[in-house]
């Protein structure tokens, strides 16, 4: 998913290296309760323009159930493992390091 979202960023010209810091992607993750459903997404920082938009906005998980942290723990433990584990990309032939 993270692979496929900055290949777009790319093509689109959107994507912003970061200076002092340009074989890095950044990575940042959020929660949202909302209704009765908890929602954990991602942002890419390496945006060109507002970053805290719905368009920058990655969807990885949702449950429904309370916010509390062994309940979100629970939840998301599978997802949280794989972002965890994820160091690096490469797109369109690029390494890039990835900060979270």
């Amino acid at each position: 998913v993270v692979n496929k979202r900055v290949s777009t960023l790319l093509k689109s010209g959107k994507f912003k290296q970061i200076p002092d810091n340009e074989d890095e992607i950044w990575l940042g993750l959020t929660a949202d309760k909302g209704s009765d459903s908890v929602k954990l997404g991602f942002l890419i920082a390496n945006r060109d323009g507002n970053i805290n938009t719905i368009e920058n906005l990655t969807l990885l998980a949702l449950y429904d159930g309370d916010e509390k942290r062994k309940p979100v723990y629970a939840g998301f433990k599978s997802v949280a493992k794989e972002i965890d584990a994820l160091s690096e990309l490469i797109v369109d032939g690029k390494t890039y390091k990835i900060k979270k």
